[in-house]
């Protein structure tokens, strides 16, 4: 079942540490937003060029509470060994590093931003899968 806790998903495991790692970055890139959009924004790979454009700063602020929501969830799950459920998470969101791939072409074309971003996807599609698979007591 996808819902059950996995007492193998704990410190020893690499994908923890990996999912964990993955989360830590997407949270600490979403408060960079948040407290300064306007380097965020460059980082991200659209950049807002002017401080007081307020409907850019707040697009970019969005997108750093949405990076940090999906953080702490990414956490949660891991808090309570729910393996199956955040592969599940990873492989349902990874409609967002391809969107911000789109946006980045779309914004400044082909940049190392599309790189970052669309790696990002790769390594949630891929953890996720690995997720997901039933873990060892469950296939014997």
């Amino acid at each position: 079942m996808i819902a059950e806790r996995d007492p193998a998903f704990d410190t020893s495991s690499i994908l923890f540490w990996i999912s964990g790692l993955l989360a830590v970055a997407v949270f600490f890139v979403g408060l960079f937003a948040l407290v300064a959009p306007v380097p965020g924004s460059a980082s991200f790979g659209a950049p807002v060029i002017d401080a007081n454009n307020t409907q850019g700063i707040a697009w970019v602020r969005l997108m750093g509470v949405r990076d940090i929501g999906l953080a702490v969830m990414l956490l949660g799950l891991m808090a309570v060994k729910a393996r199956r459920i955040a592969g599940l998470m990873l492989l349902l969101v990874v409609i967002i590093p391809i969107v911000d791939c789109a946006t980045v072409i779309h914004a400044l074309g082909i940049t190392y931003h599309v790189l970052v971003h669309g790696g990002s996807a790769v390594l949630m599609v891929i953890l996720g899968a690995l997720l997901l698979r039933p873990s060892p007591s469950e296939a014997g």
